[in-house]
């Protein structure tokens, strides 16, 4: 198992033993499907979430084990919607997701359907939900109507330095709102508050990337005066920002990449007849700007060294110059005709292509190699005379990522 696939954390059982450690990346929300090893070497196992009173991943994720006192009414499903508007108790044994901790402290938890929140002050040991319930009401023609309780429970229990009732009366029933709320408790009260991330899970994330590198070009051209290449050369330096959605396990990417390139490429081509060769220089001096669509798979070694491979297709729009300067050399004598003409490409759309491999440290500074299959460019004189075009190149570049 490869660090990217792994997490550094605890548990702590009904008999009070802490146990450090490593886990799995899975969701770690749900205590049915955590995997755990001491030490980097050892194989997963399965915890069993009955042994469990809390558990913790890096500064991510911490859950306890509690018995509160639950209103389990449907919030989602009108046919099975109360009619009652005051919430119903039942005990429950959950595994409550510390949000925050302080003075006052902020929890959630699945009930049904929906996601229900609880609070806690120091002064206090019981964890007290915060109602928000949805229901039927008879007296108004069976809609459904709301109670939002927690809004008086905030003002009364959450209310450091006597803010008015207005304030409380605008705070939703979202992670957010109550988070902002405990926080201004907590800080009006000289407390900290440790807040809980909850990402790192089964959770997608975007990654903004630039590169710059330069390239070996390979240049050749279909003309129908032309039999033959040699002395093919070439070079290219582009320059490119890409957005990768990585998935959680970070081990694939799947990214889009728009990138600008400038190309200087020479070709030399020849043609042997029964009373004289030709042999015509192409000198050309274009750019490109490229879209590219692909996934990428990523290899951790350790937690700050990975190596990675992808493949792209792309879309390319080319324009430029190509200048050419040919030689007719008759067999039978010594002198030679020179011809010069200079064509201006033409816009050009073509796709392509492209392999890369790399190394990137600390998720941050990352050095590839790609190659990218031949794409066309395209040309007319003005005689109009048609000349296509074919690029490829061995590219190395550098990479930085923002976050």
């Amino acid at each position: 198992m490869l660090l990217g696939q792994e997490k550094q954390g605890y548990y702590i059982t009904t008999t009070g033993e802490k146990v450090e450690g490593y886990f799995k990346q899975s969701d770690f929300n749900n205590p049915d499907n955590l995997y755990f090893k001491t030490l980097p070497n050892e194989q997963f196992r399965q915890l069993d979430k009955e042994n469990l009173r809390e558990y913790g991943i890096e500064n991510m994720y911490k859950y306890i084990r509690r018995t509160v006192n639950v209103d389990l009414s449907e919030m989602n499903d009108l046919k099975r919607m109360a009619n009652n508007k005051n919430p119903v108790y039942s005990k429950a044994e959950l595994f409550l997701n510390i949000i925050a901790e302080g003075a006052a402290s902020l929890y959630s938890a699945k009930v049904g359907t929906s996601t229900a929140f609880f609070y806690s002050l120091n002064s206090q040991d019981e964890i007290k939900q915060l109602i928000y319930k949805k229901y039927i009401s008879s007296a108004a023609n069976s809609k459904v109507e709301e109670n939002n309780l927690y809004r008086q429970q905030l003002y009364e229990n959450l209310n450091c330095g006597n803010r008015p009732v207005k304030e409380f009366t605008t705070i939703r029933y979202t992670k957010s709102d109550l988070l902002n709320t405990v926080k201004a408790y907590n800080d009006c009260s000289g407390s900290t508050t440790v807040a809980y991330t909850n990402k790192g899970s089964n959770e997608y994330q975007l990654k903004y990337r630039i590169y710059a590198g330069a390239a070996t070009v390979d240049f050749s051209v279909e003309d129908a005066l032309v039999k033959g290449q040699e002395d093919n050369a070439g070079s290219s330096i582009a320059a490119g920002f890409e957005v990768a959605l990585r998935s959680p396990s970070k081990r694939w990417e799947y990214f889009a990449i728009f990138e600008y390139q400038k190309i200087k490429a020479e070709v030399v081509g020849f043609r042997y007849q029964n009373f004289n060769t030709t042999r015509s220089n192409y000198d050309m001096d274009a750019r490109a700007f490229n879209l590219y669509f692909g996934a990428r798979y990523n290899l951790y070694f350790s937690k700050n060294n990975k190596i990675f491979a992808d493949a792209a297709f792309g879309l390319c729009r080319t324009s430029g110059d190509i200048y050419i300067k040919t030689e007719i050399v008759p067999n039978t004598s010594p002198a030679y005709t020179i011809i010069d003409q200079n064509f201006t490409l033409g816009v050009r759309y073509s796709n392509t292509w492209r392999f890369g491999t790399g190394y990137e440290f600390k998720d941050k500074y990352a050095v590839m190699a790609n190659l990218e299959t031949d794409k066309e460019i395209g040309a007319m004189s003005q005689s109009q005379v048609a000349l296509n075009g074919l690029i490829s190149r061995l590219m190395l570049s550098f990479r930085y990522t923002f976050n």
